[in-house]
C-alpha cells in the first residue's frame, strides 16, 4: 500500500489516498478540512517557494519597504525570498488559509549565500492559493544590511588548507556487510532500508541473530521530526519554529551524494525511487550511502587506585 497526500494548488483542497500497488486500485480517498480542523495544512512544496517569491516581488508595498532599507531597484531581482510555515495565530483574520510568511535576503549575484545578508524588519504574509500578499509587516527598523561576502567558495573562504595529510580508507577484502535489494546483513544485525519524502531514511525490522534464534528489536526507526525554534523576539524570527520533517520534508530536500565529497571509504549507495511534487516518477541516485567504521571499544570501565 502507498500513502498519497494530494493538494489542489488552485483551490487549496487537500486529500489523503491509499493505493493498492499490487492491484492498481484506489483503496481510499478522503478529503481533509482546512487548518481550522486538526489536520492543518499540507507541507510546503518546492513549487511553493517559486510561487511565493513571484508573489512577493510583484507587491509594491514590499518593494518599497525593501528599497527603504537600501536595496536598489536593479537589485530586486537578486533578492532571495524564503517562505516559512506561517504558524497558527487564531486571532488573525488569516485563519484557515494556506499561508506562508516570507523573509528576504540581499544578494549581489544569484549564486551568493543570501543568509549572510538578512533584510530585517519586513515580513510578507503570502496566500499560496491566490498568489497574493495578504499582509505586509514592516516594523520600521532600518537595520543595515550586512554586505560582506560569505560564500562557500575560494573567493570568500580563501584557498583550501594544505596542512592536512591525505586520508585513505581501504578495505582490501571488501565490506563486511551484505546487501540484497533493500535488505542488509552486518555482523549479527539484519534490517531493511526505506525512504519517505517526510522522514528521509527509514530503517525497518531491525533484528539480531542470537544463535539459531532471531530477536526482533525495532520494527521501524526514523527521524520523525526535527524542530528548529529560532527564539529571537524580533519581527523576522519570533514566529519561526520550523518543523523540518512535517512542514518541508527531510526526504524531499535530500540531495544526491558524491564519493569524496559527502562519503569516504568503501561505500554502498542506494538509489531511491520517488516522485516530484506533481506526482511524476523520478529516481534520486545515491540518496543513501552506507559504510562501516570500527570505533573499537565504545567505553572502558577501570578501577583506579591512588596513594596519598
Amino acid at each position: 500500500m502507498a500513502f498519497v497526500l494530494v493538494i489542489d494548488a488552485l483551490g487549496g483542497r487537500t486529500f489523503e489516498a491509499l493505493i493498492d500497488l499490487r492491484s492498481g486500485v484506489l483503496a481510499s480517498w478522503i478529503e481533509l478540512e482546512n487548518s481550522k480542523s486538526p489536520y492543518g495544512q499540507a507541507p510546503i512544496m518546492l513549487e511553493d517557494f517559486k510561487r511565493c517569491e513571484a508573489s512577493v516581488k510583484a507587491d509594491s508595498a514590499w518593494r518599497a519597504a525593501i528599497m527603504k532599507r537600501g536595496v536598489l531597484e536593479e537589485e530586486l531581482e537578486f533578492v532571495q525570498v524564503d517562505p516559512f510555515s506561517a504558524g497558527y495565530f487564531p486571532n488573525e483574520a488569516e485563519d484557515g488559509r494556506r499561508l506562508v510568511r516570507a523573509v528576504s535576503y540581499w544578494r549581489e549575484h544569484l549564486t551568493d549565500n543570501g543568509y549572510a545578508h538578512p533584510i530585517e524588519g519586513v515580513v510578507a504574509v503570502v496566500d499560496l492559493i491566490t498568489g497574493s500578499v495578504v499582509r505586509l509587516i514592516d516594523d520600521g527598523r532600518l537595520v543595515p544590511i550586512p554586505r560582506g561576502k560569505h560564500n562557500y567558495d575560494k573567493g570568500s573562504l580563501g584557498p583550501a588548507r594544505s596542512t592536512v595529510k591525505p586520508l585513505h580508507i581501504a578495505q582490501p577484502e571488501g565490506a563486511s556487510f551484505k546487501v540484497e535489494g533493500w535488505s542488509v546483513e552486518w555482523q549479527n544485525w539484519h534490517f531493511r532500508i526505506g525512504f519517505t519524502p517526510r522522514e528521509g531514511l527509514v530503517l525497518h525490522q531491525l533484528s539480531w541473530s542470537d544463535g539459531d534464534h532471531t530477536r526482533p528489536l525495532v520494527y521501524r526507526a526514523s527521524v520523525t521530526e526535527m524542530v528548529v525554534p529560532y527564539a529571537d523576539p524580533t519581527t523576522n524570527h519570533f514566529w519561526k519554529s520550523a518543523f523540518d520533517a512535517g512542514e518541508y520534508g527531510l526526504g524531499t530536500l535530500a540531495n544526491q551524494l558524491e564519493l569524496g565529497c559527502d562519503c569516504l571509504g568503501l561505500i554502498h549507495y542506494f538509489d531511491v525511487p520517488t516522485c516530484d511534487n506533481d506526482g511524476r516518477p523520478m529516481l534520486m541516485r545515491n540518496a543513501i550511502c552506507m559504510h562501516e567504521e570500527d570505533y573499537g571499544t565504545l567505553w572502558k570501565h577501570m578501577l583506579v587506585s591512588t596513594q596519598n
